[in-house]
């Protein structure tokens, strides 16, 4: 017995998870080999069958309230671009996918065996990340062109990118296009965007101005939020501290291993202030992850500032001898970082020089180990 959705055929709106709803419900009607089972095991597969079923009624009904945030395959007809608005840690998003993986784990306790493998047992799985601040398709000429901008991430050959400085429908600027959703087409990836902010439209009728930072993966996004953390915003006069959202996390399932990646953009200004909060809400956000931690962005300060020490007892500078990243001609400060937790390895990470943007990209290659579920 099926779930009575075609998801190898990529027909199921969710995919992924109804991949494993699938494979639960297998092995009942039709089975070769069912008629050599005594009636008794039969009845306890009916069973188990029914509790699986179950549990597909369950992810439909949550994932049906929630954001959609799986993008399954990458090609455009099936790619979602994932435009969560404001949250904070414990979000319907993740509420619904823990009860999902509560009722999934507990139709198919076989299959949740089989990915939880010991770190230490297996083996090492390759991740090359990217930090870049795109200055919203521009280079450093101030000539906005996309494609530019999305042959520079190209040639980077990253699994997972952070960018910063993102236009949705913003502006002029960008021919009020959907950046985020136009770099993850040309370059065939699932996307995720998260606003900083979130404006009227330019014109009735037109979508709503926004402007953020976003995640590229090749990988398939588990999950995903738009966390708050203290801004000072650019959009309204006299601004005071406050919360405001902006600050990416996506899990990414790289080969088995949930791996957190988290792209921000930190305050420009000359007052440390803003960023040193900036960095003590980001750090209490990790803290409630477990797993392997990614964080990459746009600082807007270089690794010895004072404002930033703190990052540095939970995470390391993947490139701590890294040249200059800014501006992108001639740079004179290294503010673009890539930083990982200590159970990530760091084979190497290096800028690389381009003028796609006014900003440098820097490429991290790690090492990630699988683990199945977070611990």
């Amino acid at each position: 017995m099926t779930c009575g959705r075609e998801t190898t055929q990529g027909k199921c709106p969710k995919g992924n998870l109804f991949l494993t709803c699938t494979r639960a419900c297998s092995g009942l009607a039709g089975d070769p080999v069912i008629d050599q089972r005594s009636r008794g095991e039969m009845k306890r597969e009916m069973k188990s069958g029914k509790q699986a079923r179950q549990a597909l009624k369950l992810s439909c009904g949550l994932w049906r309230n929630c954001w959609q945030i799986f993008s399954p395959r990458p090609d455009l007809e099936d790619r979602m671009s994932l435009r969560i608005r404001r949250a904070r840690p414990g979000t319907l998003a993740a509420a619904a996918a823990l009860a999902v993986t509560a009722a999934l784990g507990a139709a198919v306790p076989a299959a949740a065996e089989s990915t939880d493998v010991p770190g230490a047992a297996a083996p090492p799985i390759p991740l090359r990340v990217t930090t870049y601040n795109i200055h919203a398709g521009a280079g450093e000429d101030n000539v906005f062109d996309l494609h530019r901008t999305a042959e520079a991430l190209r040639l980077l050959d990253a699994d997972v990118i952070g960018l910063q400085e993102v236009d949705l429908h913003w502006g002029a600027r960008s021919d009020f296009v959907d950046e985020a959703g136009v770099l993850a087409e040309l370059l065939g990836m699932r996307v995720f965007f998260a606003p900083i902010y979130d404006l009227e439209p330019a014109t009735e009728g037109a979508a709503r101005r926004q402007y953020g930072v976003a995640v590229l993966s090749r990988y398939p996004i588990l999950d995903a939020t738009n966390h708050e953390i203290t801004r000072l915003s650019t959009q309204t006069p006299n601004p005071v501290p406050a919360p405001a959202p902006g600050f990416a996390e996506v899990t990414v399932n790289v080969q088995g291993a949930h791996v957190h990646v988290y792209s921000t953009h930190l305050d420009y200004r000359s007052d440390p202030s803003v960023r040193r909060a900036q960095v003590s809400d980001m750090l209490g956000i990790l803290a409630a992850d477990s797993g392997p931690k990614v964080l990459v962005g746009d600082f807007n300060a270089e690794p010895a500032a004072p404002e930033l020490a703190a990052l540095w007892q939970p995470l390391r500078d993947a490139a701590p001898d890294g040249g200059e990243t800014y501006p992108a001609v001639n740079p004179i400060k290294r503010i673009d970082l890539v930083t990982v937790s200590p159970d990530v390895t760091v084979l190497g990470a290096h800028d690389v020089t381009t003028a796609a943007s006014d900003h440098r990209p820097v490429v991290a290659d790690l090492l990630v180990h699988q683990r199945g579920a977070d611990r």
